[in-house]
């Protein structure tokens, strides 16, 4: 959008930020020229082409993709596509629109029932988001789920690590086998391997990106606490560049 994630990104002391969007909005340029940053801004990317901007940028560290899931054809070509710019080790931030469901893999086809916005196509529920990232090679590290937002509609956040397929727990023998190569559709057919674990790119990735370590949780807030942008406000005044600028001033 206006990029406001990807300053703060920066303010906090990230040395290199990509921010990437579908479509060119000069808001974002005009405030990395107002804050004299160097946010690297990518325009024209889309949920197919994601995986492209590691030919442009290498392997990525951490990566926020907040608000996308349900406004994509495919959220698993989104999820994977993340997957294959990450460091091994390196985490992301997936936030979506969801169905409060943690049993049911499902994804839920936005008919205006769910938002009155027609880029609204598919909803997931909260197990289908965890399993979308199993299935891409990615721990879940912590997730918290937001009552009572827009529409009433959830919101449900996952922090994960990318790891390699070896090192992804899981109960389930259908990942299992998918992740260990031994699917007999596997064989031959690497566009099935969701990690990008091979190459050059795996020796770029052999150094352990430094995470603070989060503990499992998983916060509800309450139901009946609407969505407020006075935290995020709060937040803002103390992190942005422009308050280390002209603006404060």
């Amino acid at each position: 959008m206006d990029g406001k994630l990807a300053f703060l990104l920066e303010n906090l002391g990230a040395k290199e930020v990509v921010a990437a969007d579908l479509f060119e909005r000069k808001t974002v340029r005009s405030l990395i020229r107002h804050f004299g940053s160097r946010v690297r801004y990518e325009p024209g990317v889309r949920d197919e082409t994601i995986s492209n901007l590691r030919e442009k940028f290498g392997l990525f560290d951490f990566i926020l993709c907040s608000g996308v899931l349900y406004h994509v054809y495919s959220p698993l070509q989104v999820v994977l596509g993340v997957r294959r710019l990450m460091k091994n080790g390196g985490c992301v931030l997936f936030e979506s629109a969801c169905i409060d469901d943690e049993k049911s893999l499902v994804l839920q086809f936005n008919r205006g029932d769910i938002y009155q916005d027609h880029t609204t196509i598919w909803v997931p529920s909260i197990a289908c988001m965890r399993y979308l990232l199993a299935y891409a090679c990615f721990e879940i590290v912590a997730e918290a789920t937001l009552y009572g937002t827009h529409n009433g509609v959830p919101r449900h956040a996952i922090l994960g690590r990318a790891a390699r397929p070896s090192e992804v727990r899981t109960n389930d023998p259908w990942l299992a086998a998918l992740h260990a190569g031994k699917s007999e559709w596997s064989l031959g057919y690497d566009y099935l391997l969701p990690h990008y674990d091979r190459g050059e790119f795996e020796q770029a990735a052999a150094t352990q990106v430094l995470i603070t370590p989060f503990r499992k949780a998983r916060l509800k807030l309450k139901k009946k606490n609407p969505e407020s942008y006075r935290d995020e406000l709060e937040f803002l005044e103390k992190g942005t560049p422009a308050r280390r600028g002209s603006i404060s001033n």
